[in-house]
């Protein structure tokens, strides 16, 4: 019998987006930046892939 994920893995930028909507609801991109420090256009930048998440993230 196979895993239910087996299929399917979430990419880093899929996986931060879920996490950050769990922990900050609606508003989350904003929250998340000014809790760790960082302008809002970084997390754009991640989700978009035009820069990696940094490993801690």
């Amino acid at each position: 019998m196979s895993e239910p994920n087996e299929n399917y893995r979430m990419t880093p930028p899929q996986q931060l987006q879920l996490a950050g909507s769990l922990f900050y609801g609606n508003q989350w991109q904003t929250d998340l930046a000014r809790a760790l420090g960082i302008d809002s256009r970084r997390i754009r930048d991640w989700l978009s892939g035009r820069r990696p998440i940094p490993v801690g993230i």
